[in-house]
């Protein structure tokens, strides 16, 4: 399944993962027919330049979804969450606060997008979200942001 197909034809994205490499390029978001963000990218001044971000509701995440879906509501530019979240009782919990919050931007729920792609059991968001634009056909992709795990996570393995 592809989801959205639309959102992603023939454009030119700028995907930011939420690594602090993206700091170091002077990126012009105006370059781009759409900017995507990974998971908490809201929390960075990057947001006021994001249309869409990929969510995977991880427990920290999970903690914190009031507060995101209040900060996007207020982004005329935002038009849309994709929730990969793999625990069906966090899908439960985040449409119950969609509602609470009265959160009015478009949100899908695929679980398939981040359950495809993991290390260790652990999804791998930004590459299942680089998937995902990929298959649906943007016309180019350029990345800033993503250290790939290199952290300690990844030496622990």
């Amino acid at each position: 399944m592809i989801l959205l197909p639309e959102l992603y034809r023939d454009k030119k994205i700028c995907l930011l993962g939420s690594g602090q490499s993206a700091e170091k390029y002077n990126i012009i978001y105006k370059d781009y027919d759409l900017t995507v963000g990974i998971n908490r990218i809201y929390h960075s001044n990057y947001i006021n330049n994001i249309n869409v971000i990929y969510y995977n509701l991880s427990k920290v995440d999970a903690k914190n979804i009031e507060y995101m879906l209040k900060k996007i509501n207020q982004k005329e530019q935002f038009r849309h969450i994709i929730f990969c979240p793999w625990l069906t009782k966090r899908i439960q919990f985040t449409q119950q606060k969609i509602q609470e919050t009265n959160f009015k931007k478009g949100y899908t729920f695929c679980r398939k997008i981040v359950r495809q792609i993991r290390i260790k059991n652990r999804p791998l968001t930004g590459i299942a979200a680089l998937n995902h634009i990929i298959l649906s056909g943007a016309k180019q992709i350029e990345m800033f942001g993503f250290d790939f795990y290199q952290n300690r996570y990844i030496n622990n393995m």
